[in-house]
């Protein structure tokens, strides 16, 4: 059986996060995602645009490309950007264990998506 694949481009602005996460919901949807899968989904993709959004394209316009490849028991999501490059998997890991307020701000959404997906790359 073929895998079911779709494609769009949107606008990297995080008002449009909504629309982006629709689009992955509604293919996940469609691939047969349980609820419980799709919410997860949901989650980790908008962590993912958000952070194109604000560190990608730092006060300019840029595109994030989305693609959903759904197979028998497996689903797959690519978020792709041509800003400014980042790996955010070879980031140091923020250290949960600290006092909240001696923590730096940011660098939880990567933590969160890890915990949320199967596998993360």
């Amino acid at each position: 059986m073929e895998p079911d694949r779709a494609v769009r481009s949107f606008p990297a602005d995080t008002g449009r996060i909504p629309e982006v996460v629709r689009f992955v919901a509604d293919r996940a949807a469609v691939a047969g995602l349980d609820p419980e899968g799709v919410k997860r989904l949901e989650l980790a993709v908008e962590e993912a645009v958000v952070n194109v959004c604000h560190y990608a394209y730092p006060g300019e316009g840029g595109v994030v490309v989305v693609r959903v490849a759904g197979e028998p028991s497996r689903l797959t999501v690519e978020v792709e950007d041509a800003g400014r490059p980042f790996d955010p998997l070879s980031a140091p890991a923020p250290d949960l264990a600290a006092p909240i307020d001696e923590r730096r701000v940011g660098g939880l959404g990567i933590v969160l998506i890890r915990r949320l997906m199967d596998e993360v790359r």
